[in-house]
């Protein structure tokens, strides 16, 4: 089970710059017990709301339905509110913590699949529009179901910047293609002498980058120089092979 950084809710007030997700839980109101656990960046009446306006097929929306047709409506309380990139791994947390203790989940996947693929119109309240250029579009997309284009036509319409957190980016790749490589003088002289993806690995290149040099220069490869294509030709087996063979009363020709 996963450990997270557990952050009290009134936390929020004093850290305005962090951005939160709410892991809450929908309770059968006859009873009281956890039916579903999940997470949202919205407030918990709005995110209720549309739980009470379900559609499709899946077991939490034919539990909410039945409720409905018996006059009641779940309810919706606060499990934990934690920074929105540990929203995913604390709602699975909480999944499997309630499951332990025997609660019959509607649950169905983990928390890093089911609504993240889903595609729907969203409600773009005050508070996700705050959210906007201050985390990054596929985050904000995951957290509200969302493709990650809906959330950057909305952020372009309301004239934000993109979020460009170079923490989470990998270094560039060093620019310069093939005729910006310079290889050994070692190298250079060999070329067509050897098969280029073998002098490849000696100067730490691809196959490609020696195969450039070597026509730049008008050298023909080393398997139409010398006839050699790689193939095996009768005394011109690996010493390896002959080894093997001797051991088992083959001889080669």
């Amino acid at each position: 089970m996963a450990t997270h950084n557990r952050i009290h809710p009134s936390d929020r007030v004093q850290d305005p710059s962090v951005c939160w997700s709410h892991i809450y839980t929908l309770c059968d109101p006859r009873d009281g017990r956890p039916r579903y656990v999940g997470r949202t960046i919205q407030r918990l009446g709005n995110r209720l709301q549309s739980h009470t306006s379900p559609k499709g097929k899946n077991p939490r929306v034919r539990w909410v339905a039945g409720l409905l047709a018996d006059g009641v409506k779940p309810r919706i309380e606060l499990l934990e509110t934690v920074p929105l990139e540990d929203g995913p791994a604390t709602e699975e947390y909480w999944t499997e913590l309630l499951r332990f203790f025997g609660a019959d989940l509607l649950n169905v996947g983990t928390a890093t699949q089911g609504a993240w693929c889903i595609v729907r119109r969203v409600r773009w309240t005050p508070e996700i529009d705050a959210m906007l250029g201050r985390v990054g579009d596929a985050i904000i997309a995951e957290e509200l179901g969302v493709t990650r284009k809906a959330v950057s036509y909305r952020r372009a319409k309301l004239g934000i910047p993109a979020s460009f957190d170079k923490s989470r980016m990998k270094p560039p790749p060093p620019k310069g293609g093939w005729n910006k490589v310079a290889l050994p003088p070692a190298i250079l002289a060999r070329l067509g002498t050897a098969p280029d993806y073998v002098l490849g690995a000696e100067a730490g290149v691809c196959k490609t980058v020696i195969a450039r040099h070597r026509r730049r220069r008008g050298i023909r490869p080393y398997a139409e120089a010398t006839g050699n294509n790689g193939q095996y030709r009768p005394g011109n087996y690996p010493d390896q092979w002959l080894i093997r063979a001797q051991s088992r009363g083959v001889l080669f020709e």
